[in-house]
């Protein structure tokens, strides 16, 4: 039996709210991300992964990690100001970008020298690129409910 149409709504309506929270997450974040560093990250003894949040950007980077030391997901925060030199790397200079975004696959790490045959996978994603994608459900749920007022509003003043 196929959900009826309130359910369907009412689906819609908590993905459009979802979608709201992300964008509003995610312009806090950006404006965040101009006056520190953020970064999660989590460590197999095989694997590593790191999103870092600065400049207007949201990076993410995996690396193949045979000698790293496997620990928890952890979260960091830091100013620039106390940068221990984990996040020199410069990405304006390094690969070529497209609209903010950038890719690059290298086999150099960043925190210390890797071992022979060690590859790093960098993602860069600007934060108005989520900010737009997570706004577009919201405002097209909100445009429709508009547009369905207006029509009404004509037929229940006579």
């Amino acid at each position: 039996m196929a959900p009826g149409p309130r359910v369907t709504r009412r689906l819609l309506n908590l993905l459009a709210l979802l979608s709201l929270l992300l964008c509003v997450a995610t312009l806090v974040l950006w404006g965040d991300s101009f006056g520190s560093y953020s970064s999660a990250g989590w460590a197999t003894s095989a694997r590593s992964g790191y999103l870092l949040s600065r400049r207007g950007e949201l990076y993410c980077t995996t690396a193949d990690d045979p000698l790293g030391q496997p620990h928890p997901p952890r979260w960091r925060r830091i100013r620039p100001e106390q940068n221990d030199g984990m996040y020199t790397v410069d990405w304006r200079v390094g690969p070529r970008r497209v609209l903010g975004f950038a890719l690059q696959r290298q086999h150099v790490g960043y925190y210390r020298p890797d071992p022979p045959g060690t590859v790093v996978w960098d993602a860069v994603v600007p934060y108005w690129f989520l900010a737009s994608v997570t706004a577009v459900l919201p405002l097209a749920l909100a445009y429709t409910r508009l547009r369905r007022r207006r029509r009404v509003a004509p037929q229940c003043s006579r």
